[in-house]
Order: structure tokens, then C-alpha cells, then sequence
């Protein structure tokens, strides 16, 4: 056989076998297309029953909620001096809308307390208390976080609404710091909120939440939509989905979207604040060198622990 033919019969032989290498492609596309297709149409309801994920404490559908607009709290003469009056406390206030407060005595927190006994102790011995929920504690900075509620909603995750509690090693609040969040406005008509089983099937196709998870509670409050140039924050409603009573998710109601959200993060900038209010106090040296400290060891803590 002379070469030119053998150099025809190689050339007829690989181009079937693209061939059928190409057929054998085609197929698999189909097949993995197929199943897709066939996954999609399955309810939200379905899917979650065929990868095992509990959806036992869902609440019910609530009202049409709008969006609100609101501006962080300037404090008047008359408040400040009702901060003073407070016992067992040192207090400044900086650039009228920044508290910081040292107690002169540590006062316990009990062993074990619940979130309500938590609030109790902390709505009685701080101003504006009453206006805030505990949400978590941090055990590396070791403070306890607390958020404004507005309109009877939390306002997750928002440096102008934010209680700091700051612990020592003892288990004893030694001080706080706070901002405190003004009226609110109406910053939108009613609209209708994305249904509970919405907002799980929205984590569920970011891929947040996996075979054998249960969605342990959810409730609705406010996240930061946008701020505007004149200070003023629009809050959008906030579906808050707690998944296997340790992870937090928070999706825009209105809109599908997840807020991606640090808790490390978020403490970490809010002691960073903090400490540059402290180290603005100039007329209360003995106040600021201690207050200083206290937190610039909560911000060394925190950055050691990201490095490690």
C-alpha cells in the first residue's frame, strides 16, 4: 500500500472518531440539560424535600411593609444630662451623636443568661437601652452586639443603631459604647414582601443552603439599603433566616437579594470607630487613656485571630 493511501485511511479514522466523540459529547450535554430542566421545575417545596432540608418553622406571610428613611440621633443638652445621671458610670459624647461610658464598678453578667436576662441587666444601667435587642456575642473581642429596632424591627448590622457592651475576662461589663438612630420617615409606599418560602428558596439557589440543613426561624426586620448624601439611610425590609440555629442570612424582602454580611467584620470596624471617637476626647485624659486601652486590646485580639 503505497503512503498516500495510509495517510487516507488515518485521516478517515480519526474523523470518526471525532465523530463519535463529538456524539458521545452531545449526548452527555442533553442528558446533564435534561436534569437540570427537570430540577428547575420542581417547586421550591420539591426541592428542598429532595435534599432533606427542614422548613418546619416558617412564619407566616406578613403585611405589605415600605422602606424607611432615617438619620443618625443628635443628642440634646436634656439627654446628655440624663446620661450623667446615670450611677456607677463615666460618660462623653462626642460630635454630639457618639456615646462612650466607662463603669466605675464592673457589674456581673450571670453565668449562662439568657437573651432576656442579658437585656435586663444592660437596659438597667444604659440610656436608651430600652431601644435595643442583644443579637450575639463576639468571644474574641469579647463584647455583646446590640441592635436598634425601628417601628418594632431590628436594623441589622448598622454602625449609626449599635449598642457595644465590652466585657472583661470575668464575665463583667466594664463599659459601652453607642449610636443611636433618629425618627423614622416613610421613605416609600407599602409594598407587598417576598413570601417565607421565597426567601429559603433564594439562599437555596446561592448555593447557602446544603443537603441535611434546617431553617431553625425567621423574622423580618431592616438592613441598609442605600445611604444618601445628606446622611440620611434608606432601610429596605429584611427577611432574617436562621439556618441550624447558629448561621444568619439576610435577604432584601423586596427585592431577592442577599445581603452578604461578616459579623467579625462588622465588630472590627465598629471598634475601630469607637477608638477614633476615644482618642478625639480632649478635656477627660484619665477617661480617654483608659478607654483607649480597653478597646485597642479588643482590636489587637480581633487582628490576631484573622492572621491566625
Amino acid at each position: 500500500m503505497q503512503w498516500g493511501q495510509i495517510k487516507t485511511v488515518f485521516i478517515i479514522c480519526f474523523l470518526l472518531l471525532d465523530i463519535y466523540l463529538i456524539v458521545l459529547f452531545l449526548e452527555k450535554e442533553q442528558s446533564e440539560d435534561y436534569s437540570t430542566n427537570e430540577l428547575t421545575d420542581l417547586s421550591i417545596e420539591e426541592q428542598l424535600k429532595l435534599e432533606e432540608i427542614g422548613i418546619d418553622n416558617l412564619p407566616e406571610e406578613q403585611p405589605d411593609e415600605e422602606r424607611i428613611n432615617v438619620q443618625q440621633k443628635q443628642f440634646t443638652d436634656e439627654e446628655k444630662d440624663s446620661l450623667n445621671s446615670f450611677g456607677n458610670q463615666v460618660s462623653e459624647v462626642v460630635d454630639n451623636s457618639f456615646i462612650l461610658s466607662l463603669f466605675e464598678e464592673p457589674i456581673s453578667i450571670p453565668d449562662e443568661a439568657t437573651n432576656e436576662e442579658i437585656n435586663q441587666v444592660v437596659k438597667g444601667n444604659i440610656i436608651f437601652a430600652g431601644e435595643f435587642d442583644f443579637e450575639y456575642r463576639n468571644d474574641e473581642a469579647n463584647v455583646l452586639v446590640f441592635f436598634q429596632e425601628k417601628n418594632g424591627r431590628t436594623v441589622y448590622f448598622n454602625h449609626s443603631g449599635l449598642l457595644l457592651v465590652l466585657l472583661n475576662e470575668n464575665n463583667e461589663m466594664t463599659g459601652y459604647v453607642q449610636t443611636v438612630l433618629g425618627d423614622p420617615e416613610k421613605s416609600s409606599d407599602k409594598s407587598e414582601l417576598i413570601k417565607p418560602i421565597t426567601a429559603v428558596g433564594t439562599l437555596l439557589d446561592n448555593y447557602r443552603l446544603f443537603s441535611g440543613d434546617e431553617v431553625t426561624d425567621m423574622e423580618i426586620g431592616y438592613h441598609t439599603f442605600f445611604p444618601l448624601e445628606n446622611g440620611v439611610q434608606v432601610f429596605v425590609p429584611t427577611w432574617k433566616v436562621e439556618v441550624n440555629e447558629e448561621h444568619n442570612h439576610f435577604i432584601n424582602a423586596l427585592e431577592k437579594k442577599i445581603f452578604p454580611t461578616d459579623e467579625l467584620t462588622f465588630i472590627e470596624e465598629a471598634i475601630d470607630r469607637s477608638l477614633e471617637r476615644a482618642r478625639s476626647i480632649g478635656d477627660n485624659l484619665e477617661f480617654r487613656e483608659n478607654m483607649v486601652s480597653i478597646l485597642l486590646e479588643k482590636y489587637e485580639v480581633l487582628n490576631r485571630s484573622e492572621e491566625q
